[in-house]
């Protein structure tokens, strides 16, 4: 999020309910962003997991990153990330 945040120079501010029913917030600004980037600087990037899938692909959704296939004859979909989706 602080990524995305980042990119396009935004600030988020989030209101959520507590278990007590109090409402808290919280925002992230362009120094929170900072902090989480420089957290992630400090942390090695891990190689993303290669899994092979065969079957149809039934969803395609490039703004959401998703792709869902269809895999075999029964109903179950698998939804994937379409950052770890590699063309053969």
């Amino acid at each position: 999020m602080a990524r995305v945040l980042a990119r396009f120079d935004l600030t988020a501010d989030l209101r959520w309910m507590d278990q007590d029913g109090g409402v808290v917030s919280s925002s992230l600004s362009e120094r929170g962003r900072d902090n989480v980037a420089s957290w992630h600087a400090e942390v090695p990037a891990a190689e993303p997991e290669s899994v092979l899938i065969s079957g149809y692909i039934t969803v395609l959704d490039q703004f959401a990153g998703v792709a869902k296939v269809k895999t075999g004859v029964s109903k179950n979909q698998r939804r994937i990330q379409s950052s770890s989706v590699m063309a053969i």
